[in-house]
């Protein structure tokens, strides 16, 4: 098991920057995310991309002037009896291990790790962060710093404003509800024993643009169809007898987080739960995704799960013990990042995925200059990840034929 040590104290280099206290800066659930790092039971994110006509020294170059910009990769996590803390390192080197998507936060707490590798004259770039200091938007904003260092030129992100919830709930309706849902049993995807692989597309431009125009008509944007395609495919490939009803991890952007430089955890969660029998139809299941995620977020769903959660941070890790295993776990997370990235117009970036190794499966899309990039990421075989992602295609009703880019982790869950 990999734990966070407990003892390290910052090392003053060159201008060294401040402690970040994880909970107090980035909320109870990126605290929760630590706890489970620090029990080796993390889940990390983390982006593939190809860099065309690049050498590896100018992306690797590029890579290491772009994490100097972001407060929180130039740290060291660590958990003390208060919580956890990022603590100034401003000398520190990612994380030396092999690229692996199965990354846990080894005993150095060092966030990130990284790998740049030749292939013909393009170069292919791959990064795991722990998910507490990251998300699908802090990843892309990291990527796109990149390649404008690459580029020589300016960069900089739209700014963001956050839907406020319209109708509050008070916290104790909302408590029956989330404990009702831990009293149920969902359809489980996960396979301890196997290690984790991704499997992803990109739709080109010409496909994309009338199936997200289609989606905003019908279903008010294009999140409760992915949502809806990505349940059906995963529990279609599910013997009937297992065919327990589904439950959605959506995950919502709160906070672009500005005084990190825009990078950070501002992702809150909505759990809604979908029943499986009989198979619904997509268009319908996606109609009733949309209006409950919508519902969940003007009644402030994530908000009271942060309250919920609390600010103790060692209640979290009491938490995240009890957490592994349980049969509320969700079935399937789904990160729709809505709004379209400036990647892959002008910069040579091509094959730009984000996933997650979740304990089940996590389905990451985003709209770039290439497309609308897809991946699926979970512990099934190379040829069940790819049949599973035709059916999803198919359910989104994209035309069969696209390529499909896979990777799978060759280092087995819960290794160094």
């Amino acid at each position: 098991m990999l734990c966070l040590a407990d003892d390290l104290e910052p090392v003053v280099g060159r201008g060294e920057t401040p402690a970040i206290d994880i909970l107090r800066t980035l909320g109870p659930l990126a605290s929760m995310h630590m706890a489970l790092d620090a029990i080796g039971a993390g889940i990390p994110c983390g982006l593939m991309a190809r860099f065309e006509d690049r050498r590896v020294a100018d992306v690797a170059e590029a890579v290491r002037s772009a994490g100097a910009e972001f407060p929180l990769l130039r740290q060291r996590l660590v958990w003390r009896e208060t919580g956890a803390v990022s603590v100034g390192d401003d000398d520190a080197e990612p994380d030396p291990r092999p690229f692996s998507l199965t990354y846990r936060v080894g005993a150095e707490g060092r966030p990130w790790s990284y790998e740049v590798t030749q292939s013909g004259r393009d170069v292919w770039f791959r990064a795991t962060f722990a998910h507490a200091i990251a998300d699908g938007y802090s990843m892309l904003h990291f990527l796109a710093r990149v390649a404008a260092l690459l580029e020589g030129r300016a960069y900089r992100e739209r700014e963001f404003v956050a839907r406020p919830a319209l109708k509050p709930r008070l916290f104790q309706a909302w408590m029956a509800e989330f404990l009702t849902l831990q009293c149920r049993s969902f359809l489980c995807l996960d396979r301890p024993r196997e290690a984790a692989g991704i499997t992803w597309t990109t739709i080109p431009t010409e496909q994309a643009t009338p199936l997200l125009d289609r989606a905003r008509t019908r279903f008010g944007g294009f999140g409760g169809l992915l949502a809806a395609a990505a349940t059906l495919a995963y529990a279609e490939g599910v013997a009937p007898r297992d065919r327990k009803p589904a439950l959605i991890n959506l995950q919502v952007l709160r906070s672009r987080l500005p005084d990190l430089n825009g990078f950070g955890f501002g992702a809150g969660s909505l759990m809604v739960p979908v029943g499986l029998k009989p198979f619904p139809e997509v268009a319908a299941l996606a109609a009733h995704i949309s209006r409950k995620a919508r519902k969940m977020v003007d009644e402030d769903w994530d908000g009271n799960l942060n309250r919920l959660l609390g600010q103790n941070a060692a209640h979290h890790r009491r938490m995240a013990q009890m957490r592994t295993g349980r049969s509320s776990t969700p079935t399937l997370t789904v990160s729709w990042k809505a709004r379209p990235s400036p990647l892959g117009v002008g910069d040579g970036l091509r094959d730009i995925a984000c996933f997650s190794s979740t304990p089940g499966a996590h389905v990451s899309a985003h709209r770039d200059g290439n497309g609308l990039s897809l991946s699926l990421t979970d512990r099934q075989t190379r040829a069940e990840r790819g049949a599973t992602l035709a059916r999803l295609l198919g359910h989104l009703g994209v035309a069969p034929g696209l390529s499909a880019h896979h990777y799978g982790s060759p280092t087995p869950c819960g290794t160094a």
